[in-house]
């Protein structure tokens, strides 16, 4: 059985690698579609717009939900309990999300 510092450690690198992607993937995503309006490179952008959709919200999903994750474990540090369903309930949140997500990718694709 992993330790909870163990677990609380990861959750903690995971925000902050997650909080660097969100960053940069969100200021490229920004800086193409700049570029898409601008006639700037119009084919490549728009590739990079429709292959950067997934992986964008999984990093948010990340980013979000141990964030979430973080500011509970400041409130709770002594129920075990409640920190146990709040974390079930968190990875069903991001499961969800992110078959949302594919399943609207795969099944209603942009038209050309």
């Amino acid at each position: 059985m992993l330790s909870l510092g163990f677990v609380m450690n990861f959750i903690k690198d995971l925000n902050a690698a997650s909080r660097i992607l969100f960053f940069i993937v969100g200021f490229i995503i920004m800086f193409a579609f700049v570029a898409l309006r601008n006639n700037f490179y119009p084919y490549e952008s728009e590739v990079f717009l429709r292959l950067i959709d997934v992986p964008f919200v999984l990093i948010c999903t990340a980013f979000g939900l141990t964030s979430i994750r973080l500011l509970f474990a400041k409130q709770d540090d002594d129920n075990n309990k409640q920190t146990g369903k709040i974390d079930v309930v968190l990875a069903l949140l991001g499961i969800i999300v992110i078959l949302f997500v594919l399943i609207i990718n795969l099944f209603f694709a942009d038209k050309v």
